[in-house]
């Protein structure tokens, strides 16, 4: 949804697209916040358009955020997508993988490790990102997290159910403009974007986020700053394969399913939507 509102010419979004600016209760590794300075300075490129947004998917799980927003923006809208929580959990870890933030390959493993990273173990040595994005199981307690918004914000919060997306992209990113007052009759390209990926090697992918120190210094006592960045960026594309997961163990599945069945209720009720089949309990097309 990110890539088809950005090509909207009455939207402008940060030149980073996740900045994670909003969200100061979040645990930072491995680097620091950015400043107000900073932040706007992402929004440079912005010209007259209607809106200027930021796609970071961390201000949903954060307890600070919505509040932060609303001190910073007098009229924001917000708009959040939804995906059966699993998938989530299972996607993010491939993600995070692929980024070389995560260095667990096997995702319930990465699950069992929850409580001790909670307590500062398991880490990423070098890699920034957010602990938060590593417990996994937080950032799919969506009850508490719309409410949250809703209550903050109110009418000017859009949700979209992911499954109600990938059904009818076209009607559904129609809703989407017409919630934020801008041409509906607007239609990018609605072509697949963000497929699952993985990295071909994670020795070698944690190798180009944590070079040994005297191959560093070396490599920038010869190279200029500008081209290792690109090299060690084009290095990462090539190292990252377009692959499905697979599919988690039909228990494992079960059990996770088991764990999130009362919060995925909690949410129905609160939207109005039954979504008992995220948890496995009736068919998908059941409404």
């Amino acid at each position: 949804m990110f890539t088809y509102l950005q090509a909207h010419p009455e939207i402008a979004f940060s030149s980073t697209k996740e900045p994670h600016y909003f969200g100061h209760d979040h645990r930072r590794i491995n680097h620091q916040p950015r400043t107000e300075a900073q932040y706007l300075d992402l929004f440079a490129g912005a010209k007259n358009e209607r809106w200027v947004g930021d796609a970071s998917t961390s201000y949903l799980h954060s307890s600070t955020a919505a509040e932060e927003i609303r001190a910073f923006s007098s009229d924001p809208k917000m708009v959040i997508m939804l995906r059966e929580p699993v998938d989530v959990m299972y996607a993010l870890h491939g993600t995070v993988l692929a980024d070389g933030f995560e260095f667990i390959e096997d995702f319930p493993k990465a699950l069992e490790v929850e409580e001790a990273r909670q307590r500062g173990q398991h880490l990423p040595r070098i890699r920034p990102g957010l602990l938060e994005n590593l417990l996994y199981r937080e950032t799919v307690r969506y009850h508490s997290q719309v409410k949250r918004y809703l209550d903050v914000f109110g009418s000017r919060v859009h949700i979209i159910l992911y499954d109600d997306f990938a059904a009818d992209t076209p009607g559904v990113h129609r809703k989407l403009l017409e919630f934020l007052e801008i041409d509906p009759s607007f239609q990018p390209r609605f072509e697949v974007v963000n497929a699952s990926a993985r990295p071909r090697s994670t020795k070698f992918n944690n190798f180009l986020w944590n070079p040994p120190r005297p191959l560093q210094a070396a490599v920038q006592s010869i190279l200029p700053a500008e081209f290792r960045t690109k090299l060690v960026n084009k290095l990462k594309g090539l190292n990252v394969k377009k692959q499905a997961r697979p599919p988690l163990e039909a228990a494992f599945r079960a059990q996770l399913n088991s764990e999130l069945a009362g919060e995925m209720d909690r949410l129905g009720s609160l939207i109005g939507r039954d979504l008992s089949h995220w948890c496995g309990r009736k068919n998908a097309n059941s409404r």
